[in-house]
Order: structure tokens, then C-alpha cells, then sequence
């Protein structure tokens, strides 16, 4: 694997700026129920955009997550989200709940959103480290959260039963700082991040497993971008690469079997592929950034562009009621 070339330690830079926005939020003490709210009555009383499809965009430099309704070619803006200050991770769950990890320095904490709700309806707390992305396990409900190295603390993975409570922790030695995670259909775990000594690493948690297991990819990587399955494959973004690669994973190695180039999206940060398209969030270091659409696998040029964010990090789709 080839050396990473420091842009996931600029986006570290970037999350720990956020640290003075960080600790205007709720502690890391929170329960997992927001205080002072009634929970399910209280949050219905809340949702907005109920049969509409939504997309979120993290934009932790912006202060918090913008919401669209998402019906292409029509996308307009309609909320912006900030209990969590510097946003990072997001995922959405089987009932289109979305889940979002706050990145500020040191942060321990992943909010819950009901689908169009302004205010999250449960905070987790993350003893696992700064939290960073997130993935819903299709065939249990438990939540997957990777953490980067915090202080001295390499990142653990996290592990949500039901995607609440307190979770179990997974570390690895194949990793000093974990960022981006995606289940598979059966519920096998990827994850992908950084070694201790800088270089790029990818490792499983098969679905039942006690522990990690180290995977060995044939492309290399200038940083860890997102992961996600795409009803095929294991698609792996390289951050720095403009490319998402689809992997055949079997036993302890991956086999690229296809690859989608992103012209205009060199940063590939947490993408979020459905129903043909690819949605990929791009931030810049000028300080100015946008979301790209593509269609998917093909990539090539974008068929849409999202503009006017800082350093979109994150996307994810929630569907509405039908």
C-alpha cells in the first residue's frame, strides 16, 4: 500500500478546529434519550417531509448537516441541522432513521434523527474514541461506529446492539485510527483506515466474529475513503484517488472486479450509492466545496452538482413514507 498522502490528518487538522463548536454540544455523560423530551411523541411532533425521500449532507467546517428532498432532477434545501456541531459519519437504518457522529475534538458522541426530524430524538455515547463513520447491520439492527485516534487512544470500533445502549469495543492491530465502515448483506463488517505506521489498512468483522480480520486488497490506496456494499460488491473509495473500487472479498483477500472514476471528486470521502446513482460528498482545502451525483457504476462526469457547502464529509438518503 502506498504511503497516505496527509489529506485524512488535514481532515483530523480540520475536526480538531471544531473542538471550541464541540463543547457547545451535550457531553459525553448524555444518556441515550435526549432529556427533557417525551421520546416517540414528542419526535412525531417534530417530523417534517414525511413522504418525501431526504438527503443529508455533513458539513462539519458549514457547523452542521443540510437536508434536502430528494427526488432527482429535483433537490431542494429545506433544513439545517446542528445539535451536532462538526458532523461527520452518517447512516440511515431500516425504519429511514439517520444517524450522525459528531467529529469535534475528542467528541464521544452519535446522534439519532427520526426521518425528517429537527432535533435528534437519542444521543449515544462513544467510548470508543472520536467517533467518525457509521453503518447499519441489515440483518440485526446493531450499529457499527469506527473512531479515529483520540490523545493518546488508537480509535476502537463500536458496536451498537439494536443501535443503542452501550456498546461492545473492537480494536485491531492493523489500525491506529479507523474511518469508514459498510455492512454487507449477510452482516459482515469492512472497515478501513490507518495503520500505525501511516499506511492504509482494511481488515472484516465477519458477521458473529469476536474479533477483527486483516484483508489484503490488490489496488492501493492514497487514503481511506467510504465504504459501502452496492447490492453487489464492496465498493472502497480512495481518498485522494478520485476512484471507488468494487471488491470480491473471499477469505482474507480482495479481488477489484470493477472501478468507478469520479472526474471533479479527487477527495472521496462517505459516499452513499442507491438505485443507480452515487452520491459523493467533496471538500476542498480552499474552503469551499460541493456534492456530486453521478451515475453509478459508470461515473465519468457529474450528472448534478450540489454547490455553496465548506467541506462536505458525509451523504446518505432517507426514504420516506409511501
Amino acid at each position: 500500500m502506498s504511503n497516505a498522502s496527509g489529506l485524512i490528518p488535514r481532515l483530523v487538522g480540520l475536526f480538531t478546529a471544531g473542538a471550541l463548536l464541540s463543547t457547545c454540544g451535550p457531553s459525553a455523560s448524555l444518556p441515550g434519550q435526549m432529556p427533557g423530551r417525551t421520546g416517540a411523541s414528542w419526535a412525531a411532533r417534530d417530523v417534517k417531509y414525511e413522504s418525501e425521500n431526504l438527503l443529508y449532507v455533513a458539513d462539519p467546517t458549514s457547523g452542521g448537516v443540510f437536508v434536502y428532498t430528494y427526488a432527482p432532477p429535483a433537490i431542494k434545501f429545506v433544513e439545517f441541522l446542528t445539535d451536532a456541531p462538526v458532523p461527520g459519519g452518517e447512516c440511515v437504518d431500516a425504519a429511514q432513521d439517520v444517524f450522525v457522529t459528531n467529529v469535534g475534538a475528542y467528541s464521544h458522541v452519535i446522534f439519532k434523527y427520526l426521518h425528517g426530524a429537527t432535533r435528534p430524538v437519542a444521543i449515544l455515547s462513544d467510548p470508543g474514541g472520536t467517533p467518525s463513520s457509521c453503518s447499519l447491520d441489515p440483518t440485526t439492527g446493531d450499529l457499527a461506529v469506527t473512531s479515529f485516534r483520540a490523545g493518546s487512544q488508537p480509535g476502537e470500533l463500536a458496536i451498537y446492539k439494536l443501535a443503542r445502549g452501550t456498546p461492545k469495543l473492537y480494536s485491531g492491530a492493523d489500525f491506529e485510527s479507523m474511518y469508514f465502515c459498510g455492512y454487507d448483506n449477510k452482516g459482515n463488517l469492512f472497515i478501513d483506515g490507518y495503520s500505525p505506521a501511516n499506511f492504509f489498512a482494511f481488515s472484516e468483522l465477519p458477521k458473529g466474529a469476536g474479533a477483527l480480520k486483516s484483508i489484503s486488497l490488490n489496488e492501493t490506496f492514497e487514503a481511506p475513503g467510504g465504504v459501502q456494499w452496492d447490492d453487489q460488491h464492496v465498493a472502497v473509495g480512495d481518498n485522494g484517488g478520485g476512484i471507488i473500487y468494487q471488491f470480491d472479498i473471499r477469505g482474507s483477500y480482495g479481488t477489484a472486479v470493477g472501478s468507478t472514476a469520479l472526474k471533479r471528486s479527487q477527495l472521496v470521502h462517505q459516499f452513499y450509492i442507491r438505485m443507480g446513482r452515487i452520491i459523493d460528498p467533496t471538500g476542498l482545502e480552499q474552503g469551499a466545496g460541493y456534492v456530486n451525483i453521478y451515475d453509478y457504476p459508470l461515473g465519468g462526469r457529474p450528472t448534478r452538482t450540489l454547490g455553496n457547502f465548506s467541506s462536505p464529509y458525509a451523504a446518505v438518503i432517507s426514504l420516506g413514507k409511501r
